[in-house]
Protein backbone atom coordinates (compact mmCIF):
# COMPACT_ATOMS: atom_id res chain seq x y z
CA UNK A 1 0.00 0.00 0.00
CA UNK A 2 1.41 3.59 -1.16
CA UNK A 3 1.58 4.79 2.98
CA UNK A 4 4.67 6.47 3.42
CA UNK A 5 3.61 10.57 2.64
CA UNK A 6 0.94 10.42 5.63
CA UNK A 7 2.22 8.92 8.19
CA UNK A 8 2.01 5.42 7.08
CA UNK A 9 -1.65 5.40 7.97
CA UNK A 10 -3.82 3.65 6.69
CA UNK A 11 -7.37 2.81 7.88
CA UNK A 12 -8.96 -0.24 8.53
CA UNK A 13 -12.93 -0.28 8.29
CA UNK A 14 -14.74 -3.59 9.03
CA UNK A 15 -18.48 -4.30 8.56
CA UNK A 16 -20.97 -6.71 9.67
CA UNK A 17 -21.06 -8.22 5.84
CA UNK A 18 -17.49 -9.87 6.90
CA UNK A 19 -15.60 -7.45 4.90
CA UNK A 20 -12.42 -5.32 6.48
CA UNK A 21 -11.37 -2.81 3.61
CA UNK A 22 -7.83 -1.71 3.66
CA UNK A 23 -6.63 2.06 2.06
CA UNK A 24 -4.61 4.77 2.46
CA UNK A 25 -5.07 8.34 2.00
CA UNK A 26 -4.79 9.62 -1.72
CA UNK A 27 -0.72 10.78 -2.28
CA UNK A 28 1.30 11.95 -4.83
CA UNK A 29 1.58 8.52 -6.17
CA UNK A 30 -2.37 7.39 -5.62
CA UNK A 31 -4.82 6.19 -3.50
CA UNK A 32 -4.71 2.30 -2.82
CA UNK A 33 -7.78 -0.11 -1.20
CA UNK A 34 -7.83 -3.54 -0.46
CA UNK A 35 -10.35 -5.35 1.21
CA UNK A 36 -10.75 -9.06 2.49
CA UNK A 37 -13.03 -11.42 3.89
CA UNK A 38 -13.23 -11.58 7.69
CA UNK A 39 -14.97 -13.12 10.56
CA UNK A 40 -16.35 -10.22 12.70
CA UNK A 41 -18.51 -9.68 16.17
CA UNK A 42 -19.83 -6.61 17.20
CA UNK A 43 -20.30 -3.50 15.51
CA UNK A 44 -18.94 -1.70 12.37
CA UNK A 45 -15.74 0.48 13.11
CA UNK A 46 -12.91 1.89 11.55
CA UNK A 47 -9.47 2.90 13.34
CA UNK A 48 -6.17 4.71 11.29
CA UNK A 49 -2.95 3.03 12.33
CA UNK A 50 0.51 3.20 11.13
CA UNK A 51 1.38 0.49 8.64
CA UNK A 52 4.89 -0.19 9.75
CA UNK A 53 3.28 -1.28 12.85
CA UNK A 54 1.06 -3.61 11.31
CA UNK A 55 3.64 -5.26 8.84
CA UNK A 56 6.41 -5.86 12.08
CA UNK A 57 3.29 -7.99 13.58
CA UNK A 58 2.59 -9.54 10.70
CA UNK A 59 6.18 -10.34 9.78
CA UNK A 60 6.05 -12.43 13.11
CA UNK A 61 3.18 -14.31 13.67
CA UNK A 62 3.72 -17.15 12.07
CA UNK A 63 -0.58 -18.80 12.30
CA UNK A 64 -2.56 -18.69 9.05
CA UNK A 65 -5.21 -16.92 11.47
CA UNK A 66 -4.90 -13.62 13.55
CA UNK A 67 -7.56 -11.96 15.45
CA UNK A 68 -7.31 -7.97 15.32
CA UNK A 69 -9.69 -6.73 18.06
CA UNK A 70 -10.84 -2.77 17.49
CA UNK A 71 -12.90 -0.79 20.00
CA UNK A 72 -13.21 2.20 18.57
CA UNK A 73 -10.57 5.01 16.62
CA UNK A 74 -9.54 6.01 20.22
CA UNK A 75 -8.16 2.71 21.38
CA UNK A 76 -5.49 0.79 20.76
CA UNK A 77 -5.40 -2.58 18.35
CA UNK A 78 -4.70 -5.46 19.93
CA UNK A 79 -3.67 -8.22 17.26
CA UNK A 80 -2.87 -11.59 18.40
CA UNK A 81 -2.82 -15.31 17.01
CA UNK A 82 -6.34 -17.20 17.36
CA UNK A 83 -6.11 -19.62 20.61
CA UNK A 84 -3.00 -18.57 21.73
CA UNK A 85 -2.45 -16.42 24.90
CA UNK A 86 1.55 -16.36 24.70
CA UNK A 87 2.01 -13.04 22.12
CA UNK A 88 0.08 -10.04 22.26
CA UNK A 89 0.41 -6.35 19.99
CA UNK A 90 -0.62 -3.73 20.88
CA UNK A 91 -0.70 -0.88 18.17
CA UNK A 92 -1.52 2.64 19.13
CA UNK A 93 -4.14 4.28 16.83
CA UNK A 94 -3.08 7.81 14.78
CA UNK A 95 -5.60 10.72 15.28
CA UNK A 96 -6.71 11.66 11.64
Amino acid sequence: MFARENNNSIKLSVTNDGKMQLSSEETKVGEEKGEILVKMTGENNKISLNSQYLLDVLSCVTDDKIEVIINDKASPAVVKPIGKEDYTYIIMPLKV
